[in-house]
């Protein structure tokens, strides 16, 4: 009989541990659940930002510049059918008092081609320059970027 009694407290031992254990097991798992499900619910973002429309006539296109990676300058390219030939103009913002490259270049701001115009550098945010025998027509076709 002692050893029945024996048997029955040992289980009862037993069963006390794999209770405590099964709790922490479970108490883990809830904890790694709400941390996944916590990872897997987006934060919350800003309302975007509404940017200005570009518009284009027969003869002149103004065209809302931004930088497709995130760089801090954006501003606008005029371009205008003259006497002269196709006038661009462009003017961003912050101006920077160094130099900076400006170019019209086939395929897209994420997937630059070739450059198809150079423009005058951009210095102090501002460029103008003027091609002859080159019309709205050239430029507004295909897929080109400033």
């Amino acid at each position: 009989m002692q050893r029945t009694a024996e048997i029955a407290l040992n289980m009862r031992v037993l069963n006390r541990k794999l209770s405590l254990i099964l709790v922490a097991v479970t108490a883990t798992i809830a904890i790694a659940g709400c941390k996944a499900e916590a990872a897997a619910t987006p934060e919350p973002t800003a309302t975007p930002r509404v940017l200005p429309t570009s518009t284009i006539t027969e003869t002149s296109a103004r065209i809302f510049l931004i930088a497709p990676k995130g760089d801090y300058q954006e501003g606008w390219a005029d371009l205008t059918e003259t006497s002269s030939g196709l006038r661009v103009v462009l003017d961003v913002a912050p101006g920077e008092p160094f130099t900076q490259p400006a170019h019209i270049h086939s395929g897209s701001c994420e997937q630059l081609g070739d450059v198809i115009y150079s423009l005058e550098n951009v210095v102090g945010g501002e460029s103008d320059t003027t091609f002859d025998d080159v019309t709205l027509a050239d430029v507004a076709t295909g897929d080109m970027a400033i």
